[in-house]
């Protein structure tokens, strides 16, 4: 078969090769680069190394501003968690902020806004045994909601 070879592997610890010291391995890095650079010269290497390390260190210090500007921990203190949900929004609403979305075709949402409606006394739930049977009552919402209804826009009134 064609371009076959023949592979070995020798395993040996580090401590059998001596490791060179820093400063051969940089001057040997410097010729390598120099031979093989199209800049051809030891100072526009330095250079190219200088620019490197002075754009790693503006980097880290934007990133330190940044930090210390928004991304320092809040002061230590008791967090007290809202259970309520925000003014102004319906059951169907903050369920469907909760879930992201209307979860199981909006059935939650549904029965959410009907014992809503049946807690304010605006309708009444009857036949709960065999099916739901939503029955509107007397009690006026009152024109704010009536203008709510024409207009489409958020209702504020509870």
């Amino acid at each position: 078969m064609p371009r076959m070879g023949f592979w070995s592997a020798v395993l040996m610890t580090a401590a059998i090769l001596a490791q060179p010291a820093f400063a051969m391995r940089y001057a040997t890095l410097r010729a390598t680069e120099v031979e093989q650079s199209p800049l051809g010269s030891k100072h526009a290497i330095d250079g190219l190394i200088l620019l490197s390390g002075g754009g790693l260190f503006a980097v880290l210090l934007y990133y330190l501003r940044a930090w210390f500007a928004v991304g320092r921990d809040p002061a230590k203190g008791v967090a007290v968690p809202r259970w309520d949900a925000p003014e102004g929004l319906s059951p169907a609403l903050v369920n469907y902020v909760d879930n992201r979305g209307f979860s199981g075709a909006g059935w939650t949402a549904l029965s959410a806004s009907a014992l809503d409606l049946a807690v304010k006394g605006y309708v009444v739930l009857e036949d709960l045994k065999n099916s739901i049977v939503i029955r509107r009552t007397q009690k006026q919402a009152g024109a704010l909601v009536e203008a709510w209804v024409k207009t489409g826009a958020a209702c504020p009134a509870k």
